[in-house]
């Protein structure tokens, strides 16, 4: 066997044993079935197999459409699988199982999907860098093997990005390959004048645009035609722009045949991208300085930079193409303040082939320059790889590492499967990222809704396809529409009744705890067990996103947060049904409930109808009847309701707390006070509950009782809205405005939309000689809403008489009356307003509009002695 034929065999195996390194690295994490959710993994899994009913328009265009028919078609490819081998059950029950019960089949079908994907990614890096090593001109078997080829792939296979990403179901991986695939069309492009090429070459960048937006931007092929020496208005070059959008529309058409819903998510996510996260500004060079070092290593880092440095002096074509490449999609990537490290995927290949050309060709400089021997080119080359290998080798293990470690968030589900009886209310407090994995009802509702949205509301395939009875659900406290709570409440501990608080602290800003509420907590529970991760002093994580492992420092033992698990005795929760009829009941009442208020009355009547007709004695669904009826005003519904939930449970505090409200509102406070009081016994220190007793003693004159109930509730929950709007408007109607601003500005920072919070600190500031501050304040009343007339009223009253300008007023009194077309008293003042300007006869005119547009008004009389006082001055001037 010759010398040739021997370095081809190891050239093959070398190429073998890279892609084996590479698969390895990137399977082992779904392998061991650890990894956790990544958030926006359960996309790829919900909306590919709502395709499977036959409507392939997704309804989501946070991504534009590709990979979801992608996905759909392998969803459906197994459906028909596991058909033939007789092992699937009817189709509606096979979406059921993984789309509500069981998304963890589909999300690691999607996650093979993005193994394959980066794979094909280390692969395509390979085939650039001998392209680019040979001016464009090896076949691919040729470009692969040659030295360049496999340093890159090898540099490829262990780059901490792409095997950090690549186990993860989603479109960055997929988009990464196709970025990279483009950019090879491209660079063919110099040496090749066929149509079919450009076709192909913009065929692909339609193809990087439609699997995510970001690819649109692909700018190899105009750079690479450019480069060429060919005309601008060369029809090719044309025909490539066709097609490219051509590509686009047939893969996702979508955006065009549902143009309004892609238009809303397009500008969303543009407007998203923009703002970025937690007033994190990371400035125009954040991926190439830190983003693109963590992939590589320091060695490999600072080698491709030199290699673009050259690129940029020498300028031969092909690198000037990936140049292009890699420009436009840094780009497109980090123009807003959004830089998630997983952006910068497209441009790693691009990268690690600019490296690995620049390797053979520094070895090869050398032996030109006779520094080295000829015959050492290759071996040195080796070595210089496998040097530049070693860091980025030694942190891609350390993520798989972590990725098959058990996650403390995995280890916190466990014992709370274990420990705590299922249906219980669980305070989660550290923001929802950090959040165990558990079945809740609230995201089983999320699931639900998405699958009877595309199969309809037969709940038959749902009841038939929960095969696991074992699994035990439970109800998270915070949710979205009380995120503010989510750094540590006990207003909501006791409000919920959480017979457990699962706590959660990380360098992430995705995991956030109050600390005066952490050392609070000794007094209301008591720790039971704690999870983990290790010293994350020294690692490295992505600042935008949601995913516990780092980008650099290997010195966490597993990945999530800090976990730590307190009980609550006193509502220690007891054990709820978890049959299929229970858990679907539920689940249909928390969407009636979501629906009743958002204004959906006639969805909310039909989810409780159909929890009704599987489950009729709910106590739950009372609850929700009477949000139904207060909601239309049927007052008397409303008492039924609640008196059937005290029937089936006098104490119930849902019950007592509705009923109490309802009391409260007829004016009936002492009946409310006792109802209240109730329910405090159960829960003592729920700062709405306190907020809302103490308005009822106020109401019936024991104002230092509310005062007090007020000062507890916000000793509980110091950014309660209410509790400081209510005591502050007390302290100011009691005769200490001043006292009360401290309160009515917390109000109104805390509520910025709120005209009447605006209104009555401004109110309270007048009261306390700050006219100044009031007028700021009844503005910003009127730029909520600009039909507030209380606002203009007083805005016209503040400058005429306090601040002595009746030109400034004026507008707030012509606006009053046109709000108010019968309030005397702003006539009067408006008159008032024009006299103190030298305009009399506009005054008199002023006033006899007035007279004229309401002939019968009580206080008639008033205005015609003013107009005869003034028309009499009038003339005499």
């Amino acid at each position: 066997m010759d010398g040739a034929v021997r370095l081809s065999i190891w050239r093959v195996a070398a190429l073998c044993g890279v892609m084996a390194l590479a698969a390895a690295l990137r399977g082992w994490g779904v392998l061991s079935g650890e990894l956790v959710w990544h958030p926006d993994e359960i996309f790829m899994a919900v909306y590919p197999l709502n395709m499977l009913s036959g409507d392939l328009n997704p309804h989501s265009f946070s991504y534009p459409g590709f990979h979801y028919s992608l996905l759909a078609g392998i969803y459906g490819l197994q459906f028909l699988l596991q058909s033939a081998t007789g092992t699937a059950p009817a189709l509606l029950e096979w979406v059921a199982t993984r789309q509500v019960w069981a998304p963890e089949a589909a999300r690691d079908t999607a996650r093979w999907v993005s193994v394959a994907y980066s794979l094909a990614t280390v692969f395509a890096t390979g085939l650039l860098a001998g392209q680019l090593a040979s001016g464009s001109h090896l076949s691919h078997w040729r470009a692969i093997t040659s030295v360049a080829g496999i340093a890159a792939t090898a540099l490829a296979a262990v780059n901490i990005l792409l095997v950090r990403q690549a186990p993860l179901a989603g479109t960055d991986a997929p988009l990464a390959f196709w970025f990279v695939a483009a950019t090879l069309a491209s660079v063919k492009l110099l040496r090749t004048e066929a149509l079919i090429d450009y076709v192909l070459a913009g065929a692909l960048v339609g193809v990087c645009a439609t699997t995510k937006y970001p690819g649109a931007a692909a700018g190899s092929v105009i750079a690479a035609h450019l480069l060429a020496r060919r005309g601008v208005f060369d029809r090719r070059l044309w025909l490539a722009g066709g097609v490219s959008i051509g590509a686009f529309l047939v893969l996702s058409p979508y955006t065009l045949l549902d143009y309004s819903t892609f238009q809303e998510y397009f500008l969303f996510q543009m407007k998203h991208a923009a703002e970025g996260r937690f007033g994190f500004e990371p400035g125009l060079l954040y991926h190439v300085r830190e983003t693109l070092r963590y992939g590589t290593g320091w060695l490999a880092w600072l080698g491709w930079l030199s290699v673009c440095v050259w690129s940029l002096w020498k300028r031969p074509s092909p690198h000037l193409v990936v140049l292009a490449a890699s420009a436009s999609a840094y780009a497109a990537v980090n123009w807003g303040d959004l830089v998630f490290a997983r952006y910068v995927l497209p441009l790693v290949p691009l990268q690690l082939a600019l490296l690995g050309d620049g390797i053979t060709r520094g070895c090869r400089h050398l032996a030109e320059g006779e520094r080295i021997a000829t015959a050492s080119v290759v071996p040195v080359a080796s070595m210089v790889t496998v040097i530049l290998c070693l860091q980025p080798a030694y942190g891609a293990w350390h993520v798989v590492r972590l990725q098959r470690s058990t996650d403390t968030r995995s280890q916190a589900r466990a014992w709370i499967e274990s420990n705590v009886q299922p249906g219980s209310t669980l305070c989660n407090f550290g923001g929802w990222a950090g959040d165990p994995k558990l079945n809740t009802y609230e995201e089983l509702w999320w699931r639900f809704r998405n699958y009877t949205n595309a199969y309809g509301q037969d709940l038959g395939p749902l009841r038939r396809a929960r095969l696991d009875e074992d699994t035990p659900f439970y109800s998270y406290a915070v949710q979205r529409g009380n995120v503010n709570e989510a750094t540590g409440s006990l207003s909501l501990l006791h409000s919920r009744g959480c017979s457990h608080l699962i706590l959660h602290q990380h360098p992430l800003t995705y995991s956030r705890l109050d600390s005066t509420f952490h050392r609070q907590l000794a007094q209301e529970a008591r720790l039971r067990v704690s999870y983990e991760p290790g010293d994350l002093r020294a690692s490295t994580f992505d600042p935008m996103d949601a995913y516990y492992i780092p980008l650099a420092g290997w010195a966490a033992l597993a990945p999530g947060p800090r976990i730590e698990i307190w009980e609550v005795e006193r509502f220690a929760g007891r054990a709820t049904s978890q049959t299929v009829t229970d858990i679907l009941s539920r689940t249909l009442l928390l969407g009636a409930e979501s629906k009743a208020n958002t204004g959906d009355l006639d969805g909310a009547r039909a989810d409780l109808a159909r929890a009704r007709t599987i489950e009729p004695g709910s106590s739950f669904a009372l609850e929700v009847e009477a949000i139904i009826a207060h909601s239309v005003g049927d007052l008397e519904a409303v008492e039924s309701a609640f008196q059937e939930v005290l029937a089936l449970d006098p104490e119930s505090v849902p019950g007592l707390t509705g009923m109490a409200q309802l009391r409260a509102g007829q004016g009936e406070h002492s009946q409310a006070i006792d109802l209240y009081g109730r329910a405090r016994r159960q829960r003592p220190r729920d700062a709405k509950l306190l907020n809302n007793l103490a308005v009822s003693y106020r109401a019936i004159g024991r104002s230092d009782t509310s005062r007090s109930l007020w000062l507890e509730a916000l000793s509980l929950r110091q950014d309660y809205a209410d509790a400081h709007f209510n005591l502050g408007t007390a302290l100011y109607l009691d005769g200490a405005p001043r006292a009360a601003l401290s309160n009515l500005n917390r109000a109104v920072e805390l509520v910025p939309d709120s005209a009447k919070y605006h209104s009555n600190a401004a109110v309270a500031h007048r009261a306390a000689g700050l006219p100044l501050r009031a007028v700021e304040l009844w503005q910003g009343a009127v730029r909520v809403d600009s039909s507030y007339v209380d606002a203009h009223f007083n805005l016209g009253y503040t400058y005429q008489y306090d601040l002595q300008s009746p030109q400034q007023a004026l507008p707030h009194w012509e606006r009053t009356r046109h709000l108010a077309p019968t309030d005397i008293d702003a006539a009067l003042h408006g008159a008032q307003a024009l006299m103190d300007l030298g305009r009399a006869t506009d005054a008199v005119k002023w006033m006899r509009g007035f007279v004229d547009s309401n002939p019968q008004h009580p206080r008639r009389d008033e205005v015609e002695a003013a107009l005869s006082v003034v028309a009499a001055a009038d003339t005499a001037r």
